[in-house]
């Protein structure tokens, strides 16, 4: 599959959709929650990041989701190449608004986040806007299958696999019935479209740009702040 493809795969990928660079450093990147693996390409015309997804289909969409939030004034890397299940993208960097935070001052510091806000209304703006209503992120929502879905993900992955913590059955029923209003509350919200995981670690910084990653999720979803996790609507949804 793609997503594992071993160096030579990459190589013969970028001599074939970039002819004209050379690439001689191969590094690999962190990933971003999904099925997709990255690395950085560097060379004398300077490096690409090459995205390994499992298969075509999975880059046809990363295509389409990347084109639609360009239309929408929304500063993602560019896509410079693709060819079956891999995609060659602009690189940006590695620094992530998360790692700037205990340099700035307190203005700069509302100043970023201001900013930060002023994208996503802007954004929202544009989506209201948008006549074009094809794409899957328009249809897909968070209902209380999908809201329940994520608090029992939580629970498997946050708090046992990471936290470390196995609650007796008579606790994790008292959880869940706990989670059973707040997820109906949730659930009922009014639709408007949002980043379902937006916070310092999604906004890369490069120069004077900021831009988000982590846009596989996209749909439509609620506004509650600490749910603002893809771009996403209230109501069924599946990650792309």
């Amino acid at each position: 599959m793609a997503g594992d493809a071993p160096e030579g795969e990459i190589a013969g990928f970028l001599a074939r959709a970039m002819p004209d660079r050379v690439f001689a450093e191969f590094q690999p990147l962190a990933g971003d929650a999904s099925t997709r693996r990255y690395v950085r390409a560097r060379g004398p015309g300077g490096p690409v990041v090459v995205m390994a997804a499992p298969a075509p289909e999975d880059v046809t969409r990363f295509a389409a989701m990347t084109g639609l939030m360009r239309s929408l004034g929304v500063d993602v890397p560019a896509i410079l190449a693709a060819e079956g299940a891999m995609a060659a993208l602009e690189d940006l960097g590695d620094t992530l608004l998360e790692t700037i935070l205990p340099a700035l001052d307190s203005a700069a510091l509302e100043k970023e986040y201001r900013a930060a806000i002023d994208r996503l209304v802007s954004f929202q703006l544009a989506a209201d806007a948008w006549r074009e209503r094809s794409a899957g992120c328009f249809h897909l929502a968070f209902d209380r299958e999908k809201l329940t879905f994520e608090a029992e993900f939580a629970h498997e992955h946050f708090m046992r696999g990471y936290l470390g913590l196995a609650l007796p059955d008579t606790e994790l029923s008292r959880l869940r019935r706990a989670w059973e209003p707040v997820i109906a509350y949730l659930a009922a919200r009014t639709e408007t479209r949002a980043h379902r995981d937006l916070h310092a670690r999604n906004i890369m910084i490069h120069l004077t740009r900021r831009w988000s990653r982590s846009l596989s999720g996209a749909s439509r979803t609620i506004t509650t702040p600490g749910w603002a996790s893809g771009w996403s609507r209230n109501g069924s949804g599946r990650d792309f």
